[in-house]
């Protein structure tokens, strides 16, 4: 179960922050896979809903909450706010980080990478000449 504690009372966990943002009223922080991160909400509050769970958690200015799922988290500014992602000391960083449609931080891999090298490659058929 996601754990929601006071920041004021213990010191941050996991290392540096992968992301710190500022979010508008209604704007939406996208984590996936990020089990086991922490995200901390420096001022303002926000709601966490994690895909797969009926629960979705308040969390408010000098609160931070442990993300206990795998999939999509969504993070949405009740007001607005700065929060932080951080990463679990020992397990795996997310995949992505995104709000909006910009991507914030984005874990490595060959899939990615392959991904976007072949889309640099012009397609062999993308330069014939009609006719």
């Amino acid at each position: 179960m996601g754990i929601v504690s006071r920041t004021a009372e213990r010191p941050p966990r996991g290392g540096r922050p992968l992301a710190e943002v500022t979010l508008r009223r209604g704007e939406t922080l996208v984590v996936v896979d990020g089990a086991a991160s922490t995200i901390e909400v420096a001022s303002g509050a926000a709601w966490i809903a994690q895909q797969g769970s009926g629960m979705q958690f308040f969390v408010c200015g000098g609160e931070r909450f442990t993300l206990y799922r795998r999939g999509v988290t969504r993070v949405i500014a009740q007001d607005p706010c700065r929060l932080a992602v951080r990463v679990p000391r020992w397990g795996r960083a997310p995949v992505r980080i995104a709000v909006g449609h910009g991507v914030v931080y984005e874990r490595w891999s060959w899939r990615a990478a392959l991904a976007g090298w072949l889309s640099a490659v012009p397609a062999p058929w993308s330069d014939r000449r009609a006719g």
